[in-house]
Formats: structure tokens, sequence, C-alpha cells
């Protein structure tokens, strides 16, 4: 077996999106007697790299450097989070990709110290579904910027769609998920 550098074209599809993996020269192992190829750990790497690249996913290694410059352990990161241990360790490994959604909760949760003390308190958390609108000061008419929160201010990462329930409601309340809340 000899190390050959080959060109590499792959589409993956990943939380309902297609993604082109492209890689001008994948090194794989190739048996220097029939000519085949193989993908060992490293050219799966290599794949792996190149798609999170492409689909603009954490890798694992790097949910596993943000946890462990929050100084937390899988058991206490992944309480933090709402998931199991084994899913966290699954996506730290590579063994599994983070859905869209969770990664850009990662990414807030690794970004912003006021969500990560909000998830920390269960007690406080468990009134996100329940709020009435006196509870919540918006930053701007269009939700993004700041929204406080019973004290803690957390930052919208993008704007938000929002509707109202019923457009014959004159109660100015207004809907997104299940946050209510006054403009």
């Amino acid at each position: 077996m000899a190390l050959a550098k080959i060109p590499y074209t792959a589409e993956v599809s990943h939380d309902g999106r297609k993604y082109t993996v492209n890689i001008q020269e994948l090194e794989v192992p190739k048996c220097s007697n029939c000519g085949a190829i193989s993908f060992d750990e490293e050219a799966n790497r290599q794949i792996s790299d190149a798609f999170h690249h492409e689909a603009r996913l954490l890798t694992g290694e790097r949910i596993r450097e943000g946890r462990e410059r929050l100084g937390l352990n899988q058991q206490v990161f992944a309480e933090l989070l709402g998931i199991s241990v084994s899913t966290l360790s699954r996506w730290e490994t590579g063994g599994q990709i983070q859905q869209r959604a969770f990664d850009r909760f990662l990414r807030a949760v690794f970004g912003l110290p006021e969500l990560r003390n909000l998830l920390s308190h269960d007690e406080r958390l468990a009134h996100l579904g329940v709020v009435s609108a006196s509870d919540i000061t918006v930053g701007s008419p269009t939700i993004f910027g700041n929204v406080t929160l019973g004290g803690v201010v957390l930052q919208t990462l993008q704007s938000l769609s929002v509707l109202k329930d019923d457009p014959q409601d004159d109660s100015g309340f207004y809907r997104s998920g299940s946050l209510v809340y006054k403009p």
C-alpha cells in the first residue's frame, strides 16, 4: 500500500439540504498491485472536515474545544444543552453530525454567557414558555437585537418572523414560537 492523492467529489444530504463536497487531493491508501483505493480513518476525517466546512457546521473537535473552554465536562454540558451524554459524545467524536438548529444553538451557548446562565437555572427557564407580554422588553419593533426576560438580556441571533395569531385580534399581542410578547 502506498498513499495516493485523488480528486474526490460527493453529494451529501444532511438536515434536509444537499451539499457538494469537493476535495482536490484526497489522500487515500492505494494498492500497488491492483490499484484499488480504500478510505482509511484519515481519508474519512478529510471528507468529514470538508463537509463541515461546506455545510458551515462546527466539527466535533470544535464542539469539544468549546465545551472545554467553558470548563465543563460532558455530563454537565449535556445537561446544560438538554441532550444525552451519548449524543454529545457522538457529536464530539464525529460519529453523528448535529442538525443545523443545534449547531446554531451550540454557537449561541459558546458565545453568550447570558444564555448559559439562563440555561443553568431550570426555575427561570421553566417560565419561558408561559411568560406574559409584560415580562418581556424588546430592543426594537422588528425583534432584532436584545430581548430582556426576567432581568436576563438575551441577544437575538436573527430576525424572527412576527405574525399575529388572529388578524382580527386587536390586543396587540404577537407570538414567535411559544414566546408571547407585546411590541
